[in-house]
């Protein structure tokens, strides 16, 4: 376009310029041939000249004209006239971000809109292989009735594609692709990758829009400085301040969107715009829910406790203690017999305290599942962050260990997940391998210190890390895989690992008592008496939990003294109130004392302290079952499920409720669960029992028969005697299977069984 502004240009007819940038001014002009309002771009006639600036304009239309979305500007036309290279495009009435921030001030509701419309159009991009990268509120407009529409494409370029490509189409990607050490965007608003002039992807629009959306809640960029070149080294280099201290009120899911967008290295980022859509679409979900409920709901008085609380607790007061979330330890050794073993170890450590609430497995892979990861996913510090954010959980505990010849350097750190301000942080060097973790104890220690909890209670509730769970690393790396079976529902998996670490170690009472809970789950009682005396042997070497837990087995499996059980689990509960096993194992009890009102009352509290932990659901199911309280039973299997638990319990029992009710769907249904399971053997002994209640003789001993040989083929042999013994008395008894008094599966610590 000349400099003098013409009347009409092609089929156009100019009426005003409104605005100009490096690539170009800009005129609203009307399309004479569509009678149409519209936006033409040109190109300076000085820049038309230079190959790469034109290449970068005519790359701006061919981007934005691929891109057909209701948030992006719509082109029109590209074309030359007379020597002068222009752009049509859609006129759009309003007002830019940045003169909307201006004007007045912009009401949450609103801010929340603009963001996930955006973040629409910005996904829409980069679906289609488009980088936007020059995100800024300048690049956003807002019309009168509130929809955004992403402007200005001039940065963009397309991302790199498999295939073979056309020659025309290659020369022109390399004339406009970004080489290294050219710096191209707007500084305040560029990733740390393209502020370095390097290659960028999907990855750094999400930076910029992180950068937007900072300045849009907080009223500031958070990366500021005297000169570009000072702004450029803080985009590289400085941390953003927390959005909380500029703006405390908003949302601590929206804080923590931002602050993961805001992440230096792009791999800590969003790995996609679509990924940050989803959360900005839940959190405006999760807060339009809340505001009902506020309008329905009546505010509950908070339970008044006498619990004596840590000096500096990580709680906000009323006896409940916030949780700690533990993370996976950065190992740089490597050596990989520390990866998951040195955090179990210390997850056995830290709950030795009263005053501490370690984060149970199940709560962490739930949260995983509704983040989209998978429930098993390694525990970074990053990602640790994320879960804490999402979770309102207020601390973390993260550790890493390194090596120097033989030297071996173990960190624990507690920090604050809101501020990522350090809480204590305590180091320990050793000279071996093996005092690893009787190292890793001391650090526990100093870190319950650090949080608060007295000299006098760490010193009573406090053993050597190796007395906790093993001194031998070997067995404590088999032990880890053991219980990952059965976190992942696999009891019968589990027996190998358990028996191999305690052929490493015959004095890790640890391994133990949880293969007593394995052969108790599987119906294994003689086995499980076995292992529980082995460990009642070793009583007075372990942690007073872990004492306390083993005195109840010991009265439990091998005494029978129920009595003396309950009064041991009484004893476990009020010392560490927040322990959600006591609560499991206290349903259990009341339910083998028939007393199974009790038992829902205790599974209850215990869904209160964890809704993620399948075993109190299959207890509570049990109980309510024998109450013949049916309807309850099949909606405690429903709420299991919608929170992504299963286990055989919740098939076991819900069979029999259908076949009171004579429901053969349900019961096909339910069977079909255990097909080609190790556990496969109780779907048949359950049609034994059911044949025969209905005088199917033949039919009942031909499961029998079946289940037997399936249980005697893995680790189950006794559960194959004991079918065998009941075969002959099963077949001939015509009362009904389901009214035998069951066994309830256990897990006495934190996960998930299925």
């Amino acid at each position: 376009m000349p400099s003098q502004v013409r009347d009409s240009f092609a089929h156009y007819e100019i009426l005003s310029k409104i605005g100009a940038g490096g690539m170009g001014e800009v005129f609203l002009a009307r399309d004479t041939k569509l009678d149409r309002s519209v936006a033409i771009k040109f190109l300076p006639e000085e820049m038309a000249s230079q190959s790469d600036r034109l290449a970068r304009f005519v790359q701006e239309a061919k981007a934005a004209s691929a891109l057909n979305h209701p948030n992006i500007i719509t082109v029109y036309e590209i074309g030359e006239f007379e020597g002068t290279n222009f752009i049509a495009v859609e006129y759009i009435e309003g007002k830019t971000l940045r003169e909307r921030m201006s004007s007045a001030r912009i009401s949450f509701d609103e801010i929340l809109s603009i963001a996930i419309q955006t973040a629409e159009a910005l996904s829409a991009a980069h679906n289609a292989g488009i980088v936007h990268r020059d995100v800024k509120p300048e690049n956003i407009m807002i019309r009168p009735d509130g929809y955004v529409k992403v402007l200005d494409f001039g940065l963009a370029k397309l991302a790199e594609q498999n295939g073979v490509e056309g020659d025309a189409e290659d020369a022109t990607r390399k004339l406009v692709k970004t080489h290294p050490g050219v710096v191209m965007g707007t500084t305040s608003y560029m990733s740390p990758e393209q502020a370095r002039g390097k290659e960028v992807d999907a990855r750094s629009d999400v930076f910029s829009f992180g950068v937007v959306l900072y300045e849009v809640l907080a009223g500031r960029v958070p990366f500021t400085g005297e000169t570009m070149m000072d702004v450029v080294s803080a985009v590289m280099n400085a941390e953003p301040t927390p959005l909380g201290t500029h703006a405390p009120h908003i949302p601590r899911e929206l804080q923590r969107i931002v602050h993961k967008s805001l992440k230096k290295k792009r791999d800590q980022r969003y790995h996609s715009t679509r990924d940050l859509l989803n959360d900005l679409k839940e959190l405006r979900d999760e807060l339009q829910i809340e505001a009902k409920l506020e309008h329905t709901a009546v505010p509950s008085k908070p339970e008044i406790t006498h619990i004596s609380a840590p000096r500096h607790s990580t709680s906000s007061g009323g006896g409940l203690k916030d949780s700690l979330l533990l993370t996976e330890f950065e190992n740089t050794t490597g050596e990989a017999i520390f990866d998951q073993t040195l955090k179990m170890a210390l997850a056995f450590s830290l709950a030795q305290s009263p005053f501490l609430d370690i984060v149970p497995d199940s709560r962490v892979s739930q949260t995983l599942r509704l983040m989209g990861r998978k429930p098993d996913e390694r525990v970074t510090r990053e990602l640790g962050e994320e879960i804490c954010m999402r979770q309102n959980l207020k601390a973390f505990i993260a550790g890493t260990i390194s090596s120097f010849g033989e030297i071996y350097v173990l960190t624990l750190e507690a920090v604050n997940a809101r501020t990522g301000e350090s809480l204590g942080r305590e180091f320990e060097q050793v000279n071996s391998r093996e005092e690893v973790l009787n190292a890793l104890g001391r650090a526990s220690a100093g870190i319950r210190e650090k949080l608060g909890e007295s000299l006098s209670s760490i010193e009573k509730f406090n053993v050597p890390g190796e007395s906790i769970t093993t001194s031998s690393l070997e067995a404590l790396k088999i032990f880890v895989l053991g219980r990952e079976q059965v976190v992942n529902g696999k009891q019968l998996e589990a027996i190998p690992f358990y028996k191999k670490a305690l052929e490493i170690d015959p004095k890790f009472a640890l391994a133990y008592t949880e293969l007593a809970v394995v052969y108790r789950n599987t119906d294994q009682w003689k086995s499980a008496a076995e292992m529980t005396a082995k460990a009642y042997e070793l009583r007075d070497t372990v942690s007073e939990t872990e004492r306390l837990r083993i005195i109840y087995y010991y009265h439990n499996f091998v005494a029978g003294e129920m009595d003396k059980a309950t009064e041991t689990l009484e004893l476990w509960r009020n010392t560490y109130p927040n322990f959600v096993v006591s609560y499991v194992s206290l349903s259990d009890s009341y339910e083998r004392l028939g007393q199974s009102e009790k038992a829902i009352a205790f599974a209850r509290e215990g869904l209160r302290l964890d809704p993620n932990y399948a075993t109190i659901y299959m207890n509570l199911v049990e109980s309510l079952v024998s109450l013949d309280r049916y309807e309850e039973g099949k909606e405690t299997c429903r709420q299991a499920f919608e929170r992504k638990l299963d286990g055989d319990y919740f098939h076991l029992f819900p069979y029999m409720v259908a076949f009171i009710e004579n429901d053969a769907a349900a019961m096909e249904a339910n069977l079909r669960w255990f097909s080609g399971r190790d556990d496969e053997y109780l779907a048949l002994d359950l049609q034994a029992g059911a044949a025969a209640f209905q005088g199917k003789w033949r039919t009942a001993q031909d499961f029998s028969r079946r289940a037997i040989d399936l249980a005697g083929r893995g680790n189950t042999k006794e559960v194959a005697a004991n079918f065998a013994a009941e075969q002959e008395a099963k077949t001939r008894n015509s009362r009904p299977f389901l009214k035998r008094k069951q066994t309830r599966p256990l897990i006495w610590k934190k996960g998930k069984r299925s």
